[in-house]
């Protein structure tokens, strides 16, 4: 794992998060939330990779982290008043939509939709676009544990397995609040750091 001080250098934290992406590695990177394990969400070996990290069974699935609203309208689609929604990003949300697009087995699904993400945080949101591409965002944690937040506690869990490790120091945080619009009416899946009361004006 190499480790890079976010704080000292974003410019290269970036740069070296899209070799890393590129070549189908696994890091992690700080959100509006908590800290994130990304890979490339086109690329079946990273996406395994990252599962096997995660000790994640293949029930269960990722979302993905992209630039813009621009770039999350390419992959779902987003009806009527659903649109709204869109107006709180970037924002600490995941927002689950019927998908347009296949992925590999383990990012989202014709039945469940897609998860997709849009932090409000420049460096991800840096990496997202010079990356060009969906990027897998899941909490730093093997899955039925706790998200950590500390990066002493980060680099003794996931040192031997993920490359790189874009430190910005201790967060402290609720998890992204998941809302599905896969019905017409949106459903709360988990509330988390982001509001839902603008729900109630809309629906």
């Amino acid at each position: 794992m190499e480790i890079v001080d976010v704080k000292k250098g974003a410019d290269r934290a970036v740069s070296l998060a899209v070799e890393v992406l590129k070549r189908g590695g696994v890091l992690i990177y700080p959100t509006d939330t908590l800290y994130g394990l990304g890979a490339n969400a086109r690329d079946k070996g990273a996406v395994s990779r990252l599962m096997e990290i995660k000790s994640r069974s293949t029930g269960l699935v990722f979302s993905v982290m992209l630039s813009d609203v621009g770039e999350l309208v390419k992959l779902v689609r987003v009806r009527g008043k659903h649109r709204a929604a869109l107006e709180r990003l970037p924002g600490p949300y995941t927002f689950v939509f019927p998908t347009k697009t296949k992925f590999p087995d383990g990012i989202g699904g014709k039945q469940i939709g897609l998860g997709v993400r849009i932090p409000d945080h420049p460096l991800a949101l840096e990496i997202a676009r010079k990356f060009n591409a969906p990027i897998i965002t899941t909490s730093v944690n093997k899955t039925g544990e706790p998200p950590l937040a500390n990066p002493s506690e980060i680099v003794e869990m996931f040192e031997d397995d993920v490359d790189l490790f874009l430190n910005s120091g201790k967060i402290v945080s609720k998890p992204s609040t998941v809302i599905s619009f896969i019905s017409t009416k949106p459903v709360v899946i988990r509330k988390g750091a982001g509001d839902i009361s603008f729900l109630k004006e809309l629906f």
